[in-house]
């Protein structure tokens, strides 16, 4: 569980604390101080060689390892030239706690291979300053194509970098780049996902191990490009991986892999009696991975497994104590123990970098909602009753949005900017733009008299090429899949199944779209399909 500070906000104490900030920063940051001399026409290599008392081992390390196999020039050549670089630069201090930690005497002993990868991943190619970072992922890559991840919650003066380093000193700019002093030395992902649970130092994960080593997704996790024909080039290949230590196994009775097996199958079986073992723990395996690299403060919402048809869902919660807010994650359902909210991540042992993806420890088994949210296309419709902006009832008319037979009764909640109903040539409402400037920002429809039922949920948007990514979240809670918007289907009219849903009785609902990329999005309309088996009431 994390510590934030809260604040109120006002805007006359904002400019207030902006100024009074800005006139005694030097003396409230103990970071910067008049001792350091920093300068937009020195370069970086200059400005670290001024203090070798700090910064000796970086500036050695960085002699010796090349940019490109086969060329001469070194990355300390790099930061004596021209460009646009970030460094991460751990103290002397630093690299001494490390080679401490891993039996070395001096940086002299560290192996060629593992200087290339600390040096390759404290370097940026290009500048990012602290004020432009975010809690989460980093944007901008290192020069060996990794990530890092950041923690904002301490404030500036106490940044953490993967969980690990504080940045002591920041945004000292260069006519090159920018330095940040950091108290650590970044442990580079040298190792892919199932290397990383398999030989982990420390062998929490037995059992986890040994469970995909009885799947096929042991190439998988091991794989770190993929080659895209169509495209003639590789891409990176990245999971984030939910995972048991085998000490929470044994605190439910799990205390070996015979163990395991058992209770896997025995879950397995109530859902589909004829399942077997192995595919019980492909599945079980399959439920605790999905795609991307997702840090944790990077997830509040449902996301596909590669259990296909299958959803996780990763919250993210704020809760009030005092002044204080503590933020925590939970997983599918929020477990109260002693009236307090239980974490479901161990956070020390999340955000564990490898080099396909990440891995998070979770302090409970993580098991499927007996409500979970199927994704079954129903392939049905015709008949709708039409609704416009504010969502008051309009003439019914009959759209093929979907063409099929025999047809239902279909609910089409059409999003028009008027309040009269209006469709383009192509049978199409105009749709609702909504230009979405930053990650996070949303729009709500109140949709009315809903009947109670379960209704397949589908929402047509125009996709213009766009890259916008939407979360669906009905009554305040995430529902179904992403909606990712950058596919062209036909007139640039895209129809895409969220999820379905059951509603339990009568009444109006809220529909919100929580945008996660800064692209703008055009909504056309909401669509409930009454699922067949139930028939829906007559209005």
């Amino acid at each position: 569980m994390k510590k934030i500070k809260k604040y109120k906000s006002s805007f006359l104490p904002l400019l207030l604390s902006l100024f009074i900030g800005s006139a005694f920063f030097a003396c409230d940051d103990d970071t910067h101080t008049s001792e350091w001399k920093t300068s937009k026409d020195m370069q970086i290599l200059e400005y670290l060689e001024q203090y070798p008392d700090k910064f000796s081992s970086f500036i050695e390390l960085s002699k010796k390892v090349k940019v490109k196999d086969t060329a001469e020039t070194t990355f300390s050549d790099l930061l004596s030239s021209y460009g646009t670089y970030t460094v991460f630069a751990p103290t002397n201090e630093a690299f001494a706690d490390y080679c401490k930690n891993n039996g070395y005497a001096t940086v002299n002993d560290i192996p060629e291979k593992e200087v290339r990868g600390i040096i390759e991943y404290h370097t940026l190619m290009r500048k990012t300053k602290t004020a432009t970072w975010e809690n989460g992922t980093l944007k901008d890559t290192t020069v060996n194509g990794d990530k890092m991840f950041v923690d904002l919650s301490g404030g500036y003066k106490a940044i953490k970098i993967n969980n690990k380093a504080i940045v002591i000193r920041r945004d000292e700019e260069m006519s090159n780049g920018i330095v940040h002093h950091i108290d650590h030395v970044l442990d580079p992902p040298v190792s892919t996902l199932f290397g990383t649970i398999k030989n982990d130092k420390e062998q929490r994960y037995k059992i986890m191990a040994q469970a995909i080593e009885q799947t096929d997704l042991v190439d998988t996790l091991n794989k770190v490009w993929h080659y895209y024909e169509e495209w003639g080039t590789y891409k990176r290949v990245e999971f984030t991986m939910f995972i048991e230590s085998d000490a929470v196994f044994a605190k439910n009775g799990i205390n070996n892999f015979s163990d395991f097996k058992k209770m896997v199958l025995e879950d397995a079986q109530k859902e589909n009696p004829a399942i077997t073992e192995k595919q019980a723990i492909e599945q079980y395996v399959r439920y605790h991975i999905i795609e991307k690299k997702r840090f944790t403060h990077d997830m509040s919402f449902n996301y596909k497994t590669l259990n296909k048809g299958e959803l996780i869902g990763v919250y993210e919660i704020i809760i009030y104590q005092g002044e204080e807010e503590l933020n925590l994650h939970y997983i599918n359902e929020l477990v109260i123990v002693n009236q307090k909210p239980e974490q479901s991540f161990i956070y020390e042992n999340s955000n564990q970098l490898a080099r396909n993806g990440v891995i998070h420890e979770v302090s409970t088994i993580i098991k499927k909602p007996k409500n979970v949210e199927k994704s079954k296309i129903v392939h049905e419709c015709e008949k709708g009753l039409v609704f416009n902006k504010n969502l008051e009832r309009a003439k019914p008319v009959v759209k093929g949005i979907i063409s099929c037979s025999p047809a239902i009764e279909q609910i089409n909640y059409y999003l028009a900017y008027d309040n009269k109903f209006s469709v383009d040539g192509d049978g199409i409402g105009k749709g609702v733009r909504f230009n979405v400037f930053d990650r996070g920002q949303w729009i709500e429809f109140n949709v009315e008299n809903i009947l109670a039922g379960e209704y397949a949920i589908y929402v047509k948007y125009k996709s213009n090429f766009s890259y916008a990514t939407a979360q669906l979240q009905i009554d305040g809670k995430p529902f179904g899949n992403l909606i990712e918007m950058n596919r062209l289907g036909e007139s640039g009219v895209m129809t895409t199944l969220v999820g379905r849903k059951i509603f339990a009785k009568d009444g109006d609902h809220k529909f919100r779209f929580v945008h996660m990329i800064e692209a703008p999005a055009v909504y056309d309309c909401i669509i409930l399909i009454p699922v067949s088996e139930n028939k829906q009431k007559k209005k």
